[in-house]
């Protein structure tokens, strides 16, 4: 388990608005399997401490960060007043939030790393937090990381089935590989002789190489077979390409 806490401070008259929007937090949050709780306290500068506190595992955490900006919008609308609720409520909650899960997450990694252990499955590295939320050029790991946990959004959404999330991350991975052998978009190499250019380059090692083509034989017999894919199947696949992606930007920072 992991967590964090916030604090920030509103006017007197909007303590009924930000309990509101805590409320609703609260229940969305524990879809996701974070707790989250708050208390509320008057100040003698004539204003409202308000503290919010965060606890589930890390990668519940992330979920529920990268849902925050829809979360609101979803309130604003049911409860109205987009103003208010924005200046008012909105707004000093973000700001007071925008570090909490960097934070949590920057230390789960340095104590795993210290210790020699691993941060627990679907957790995203703070570079790959920072790549996600990055506009305009990223790396080919950043852009590979964007789309594979934007699917891994869309699966635990139940927006995307678990076919389709595989046939969309080997497409990811396809394209990483082509980008980081500088491969022109018109090439026509399919995704074993790109793995192979790979391995023969020593971009990837063969252990790489062996999960990446796994999940080319899985997305074909899942697009040309109409193969099933178990929920653990996706989920080990999800896991193992986010850190195969960490890994390769840490090479990356110890090159530079």
């Amino acid at each position: 388990m992991a967590g964090y806490d916030l604090s920030f401070e509103i006017p007197p008259s909007h303590r009924s608005d930000v309990k509101q929007w805590l409320r609703f937090l609260q229940r969305t949050a524990a879809m996701y399997d974070v707790d989250v709780s708050y208390r509320t306290r008057r100040q003698l500068c004539d204003s409202i401490e308000v503290w919010v506190f965060f606890d589930g595992s890390l990668p519940a955490l992330q979920y529920l960060d990268r849902r925050l900006p829809e979360m609101a919008v979803q309130f604003i609308r049911v409860v109205g007043k987009p103003e208010t609720m924005m200046k008012k409520v909105l707004r000093p909650f973000f700001s007071a939030y925008k570090e909490g899960i960097a934070g949590i997450t920057e230390t789960v990694f340095t104590v795993a790393n210290f210790f020699g252990g691993v941060p627990p499955n679907l957790t995203l590295s703070s570079r790959q937090l920072e790549e996600i939320q990055t506009q305009g050029h990223r790396s080919p790991e950043g852009r590979a990381v964007r789309t594979i946990v934007g699917v891994l959004d869309g699966w635990l959404s139940q927006g995307l089935d678990a076919e389709s999330a595989v046939i969309l991350c080997d497409q990811a991975m396809e394209d990483w590989l082509k980008a980081r052998l500088r491969l022109p978009p018109s090439s026509r190499d399919g995704f074993p002789q790109v793995v192979d250019q790979a391995l023969q380059s020593e971009l990837i090692s063969s252990i790489e190489a062996d999960r990446l083509t796994k999940l080319h034989k899985t997305r074909n017999w899942v697009q040309h077979r109409g193969g099933h894919v178990e929920t653990q199947t996706a989920l080990t696949m999800f896991d193992e390409l986010l850190r195969l992606l960490q890994e390769h930007e840490a090479r990356n920072d110890n090159d530079k």
